[in-house]
């Protein structure tokens, strides 16, 4: 950097007055110049000999040429009447950041650009006074301070920007007035900002060495008892802040700071909108100035040529925008695209602003400093981050954001965590938010919170200061898939405008596996997404959750290499070409790589049969194809699997039941038929009659307390239809019914999530169920439909096949060291029973047989059998 400012200062070209004083005699004087003492200069790489040719000095308003002899630097200068002469060294007529005057309207810009800043503020004007008659030494000095930063780090980490704020919110750029009594810039009141951002973003950008990189940052000099705020991003949302230990920085002076970049420890994501300095600042009121590179109001589509690049020094109002709508103003251009296919700017602009990799920002602009969402409209804006995927496998998470509104604001705000995360809790400055306030679902693969706008301050007079109010959600099950939304909450016509600022990512832990963790999967083909990538990706997913026993249906491979031809019988299985029809070989190599050492299948009629992997040995009890009607199969076959663990034997039931909407056997002309009869439900129907009569409720099994079961049923449950909206008589619901009607067992999702719909599919539907026998519910840990970045399906392209399925997995954590934390001491004589509970926590029916939990009214509780 310094090599590079000494050779543009060599090669100014500047305008030198042709009626300059230089006459010695009684009426002029000799001026000796000090200036190579300043740091600030120094540290930008300031050499006064490679310039001196294109310099001049103005005293007391005359231009005065520079000159050298044996004792150095000097001008001659008129006698000034009273003695005092006021010197402005310039080393060119004028400049971006000053005007010929030297005095008057300079600025230290708020957005500075590490690739040109240092080589345009090096030539802001220097100033010196001296008073006294003959010969004086005139010292000249900075009217500016330099923060001079280094940074080490990893060179895989590229900078985007480095924030500088003050914290008593006193100017650090603007435009500004020299002041000889002062000797320092001082900033017009009204046209000053208190924080300087660096983007660092141009070409390569700013990669980090272990040797250092330096950055250097022009501001207003000043004080600040507990130093200045230093925040500085990386290309990957991640931050790190400090404070400087300077309190005070004089004209001239240089803050040096060296420091290690690491992020926040805590912080998985961060976008602060650093990088958004055009615009005003509507959230300070009508004192809320900004700067852009133009006068003119961008309304909502003007601008769209701007690069990002561009210097913004040109005052605005509060209220003017930074630049139009950063995504077409019509939802059909938008919606299934993101920003990188989808923007109405300069590609330059976005990477600037490091919203490359965002999903929506439809309705929104910049602001200096934040984003505003349903500006300049009537209808409502959205944003919607990138996928946070620095979240490494399952975890509890902090989502927080600070939102400000105008007076006008008469909508709700609607936060949404897309494909991952579940919000338990929501807070507002740090307090739980009152029940009443706001609304709670999980429709799908969004999990939503409706927050009610007078929950929030707003303030009543558009000109007056915003309040800033910070928004928690404590969430769990959060994935590197998940994406934040926000949004007005209703579509209506009005006023939805708001700002966002802040948005981060915080971790709280892992979600700890319990002793047994279930993972459930409708792989699609025997994982034909990542078959020829030989599983790799497959397996590096298992291993990241480390489950204990998996469960895949449809666990052969009918296609070769992510297309369409078929394998023979003998190579359909994972991986291919190990093996024989009947052979397991290929899922004991596969199983081995995420360290399962036992496999088993079930009852295999067809190409999709399910597939058991386990840390623990697998006893194959039954295998369900045949069910003596040779005209009436089990479809996909089912299975009894038995694993020891803790003590239980526990009884898995994998099935898959049959597909079609219509009959089997059945020409094309006569499926449509069948299907409105919902003939392919009564078949379903009939299955799951005859796997259940096989299975639980089989005289041999049915003493065995510990039951599981799971699998793609093809079909979908009636506790759902707060979300399908079908007639109750629907006859879809008729296959489900039948586990509720002749079991006990549980259906985890809707027990977990009961007032709330998540898709086990590409689409809409939940036709993937985990349920669990009573004996087995005080051991559930957590259960969670899983969306993270790489289980989210994709469509293919190829028939109607997805990457890496059209399923979603179900994960189920069992603790069976859960119960000792509900048996208490049995309870004294004289204490009488309060109550008594299924483990699902709902009141024990007339005739219950099974675990219940009897807790009495001196706190003790027991659970027992009956």
């Amino acid at each position: 950097m310094k090599s590079s400012v000494i050779s543009f200062l060599i090669v100014i070209s500047v305008f030198i007055p042709i009626s300059v004083f230089s006459q010695v005699g009684d009426d002029s004087v000799r001026l000796d110049l000090s200036i190579n003492q300043s740091p600030a200069r120094m540290a930008m790489g300031y050499v006064l000999d490679s310039c001196t040719s294109n310099s001049f000095v103005k005293v007391n308003g005359y231009t005065c040429n520079i000159r050298k002899d044996a004792d150095g630097y000097y001008i001659i200068a008129p006698v000034a009447t009273d003695k005092v002469y006021k010197a402005i060294l310039f080393f060119a007529k004028s400049g971006t950041y000053f005007t010929s005057g030297g005095l008057l309207l300079n600025k230290i810009p708020y957005s500075q650009f590490l690739n040109t800043t240092i080589e345009k503020t090096c030539i802001l004007p220097m100033y010196g006074m001296v008073q006294g008659e003959g010969r004086q030494c005139l010292e000249l000095k900075d009217g500016f301070s330099l923060l001079d930063i280094t940074l080490k780090g990893s060179t895989a980490v590229t900078l985007s920007s480095i924030r500088i704020e003050h914290p008593d919110n006193q100017p650090l750029a603007g435009i500004c007035t020299f002041s000889y009594d002062t000797g320092r810039y001082t900033a017009n009141t009204k046209k000053s900002v208190s924080q300087v951002n660096l983007n660092c973003t141009a070409g390569l950008g700013a990669t980090l060495t272990y040797q250092g990189v330096r950055f250097l940052i022009p501001i207003l000099s000043g004080a600040c008892e507990d130093g200045l705020l230093v925040r500085i991003c990386d290309s990957n949302h991640k931050m790190m802040s400090f404070h400087t230990n300077a309190s005070t920085w004089s004209p001239g002076e240089v803050i040096k700071i060296e420091k290690d970049y690491h992020s926040e420890d805590s912080l998985i994501y961060f976008e602060g909108f650093d990088n958004f300095v055009w615009g005003g600042n509507p959230a300070a009121g009508s004192i809320g100035y900004g700067y852009s590179p133009s006068l003119a109001n961008p309304g909502t589509t003007a601008n769209t040529q701007l690069t990002g690049y561009e210097e913004a020094l040109t005052t605005v109002d509060s209220n003017i925008p930074g630049t139009g709508f950063l995504q077409s103003n019509t939802w059909a251009d938008v919606n299934g695209k993101v920003v990188a296919t989808s923007h109405t700017m300069q590609e330059s602009y976005y990477r600037s602003r490091c919203v490359w990799d965002w999903i929506h920002l439809f309705r929104c602009q910049e602001f200096s400093g934040y984003l505003g969402i349903g500006t300049g409209s009537t209808y409502r804006g959205i944003m919607q981050t990138s996928a946070i995927n620095g979240i490494d496998g399952l975890r509890n998470v902090g989502v927080s954001f600070d939102i400000a509104f105008p007076a006008t604001f008469n909508d709700n705000v609607a936060v949404q965590l897309v494909n991952g995360g579940f919000v338990r809790k929501v807070l507002i400055n740090g307090i739980p938010l009152d029940s009443t306030l706001y609304s709670q679902s999980y429709q799908v693969a969004t999990s939503t919170v409706v927050i009610n706008r007078n929950a929030f301050k707003i303030v009543s007079n558009a000109q007056d200061p915003k309040y800033w109010q910070k928004v928690t959600l404590e969430v769990e099950n959060a994935t590197n898939g998940m994406s934040l939304v926000i949004e007005g909450a209703t579509t209506a016509s009005g006023n939805h405008a708001m700002y966002v600022d802040n948005i981060r990512i915080d971790d709280r832990g892992v979600c700890e596996k319990g002793q047994l963790r279930i993972l459930y999967w409708n792989i699609q083909n025997g994982m034909w997404g990542d078959q020829a990538n030989d599983y790799t990706n497959f397996v590096k997913w298992i291993k990241k959750l480390n489950p204990d026993v998996c469960v895949w249906c449809e666990s052969c491979s009918n296609y070769s290499n992510n297309g369409l031809s078929s394998l023979s019988h003998s190579q359909r299985f994972l991986p291919n070409n190990y093996g024989s029809y009947d052979s397991q070989e290929g899922w004991k190599i596969l199983a081995a790589r995420y360290g399962h050492n036992y496999v088993a299948q079930s009852g295999r009629r067809d190409n999709f049969p399910q597939q058991v992997t386990s840390r623990y040995p697998i006893t194959t009890k039954k295998k369900i194809t045949s069910t003596g009607n040779t005209s009436r199969p089990i479809w996909h076959g089912a299975s009894i699997q038995k694993i020891s663990v803790e003590g239980h034997d526990l009884h898995f039931i994998t099935l898959h039941n049959y597909p079609f909407s219509y009959a089997p056997g059945l020409s094309a002309d006569e499926q449509p038929a069948s299907s409105a009869a919902f003939e392919g439900e009564a078949y379903r129907v009939f299955e799951m009659n005859y796997i259940l009569d096989c299975t639980c409720l089989d005289p041999e099994y049915r003493s065995q307390p510990d039951w599981l079961m799971m699998g793609d049923f093809n079909a979908i449950c009636r506790r759902d239809n707060t979300y399908y909206k079908y007639a109750d008589n629907d006859a879809r619901f008729q296959c489900m019914d039948v586990v509720t009607d002749k079991t006990n067992m549980v259906d985890l999702v809707s027990h977990a999530y009961p007032n709330s719909f998540l898709s086990t599919t590409h689409g809409s539907r939940r036709i993937d169920y985990f349920f669990l026998s009573p004996a087995l519910m005080p051991y559930l840990k957590r259960v969670w439909v899983l969306k993270d970045e790489w289980t989210c399906p994709t469509f293919s392209g190829v028939s109607n096949f997805y990457y890496p399925s059209d399923h979603r997995p179900i994960l189920v954590d069992l603790d069976f060291s859960i119960p000792s934390k509900v048996d208490k001491p049995v309870p004294s004589a004289s204490s009488s029973l309060q109550h008594s509970y299924t483990p699902e926590g709902t009141a024990v029916p007339q005739g219950y047989k099974g675990i219940r939990i009897k807790r009495y009214k001196d706190g003790t509780a027991v659970k027992t059998i009956e």
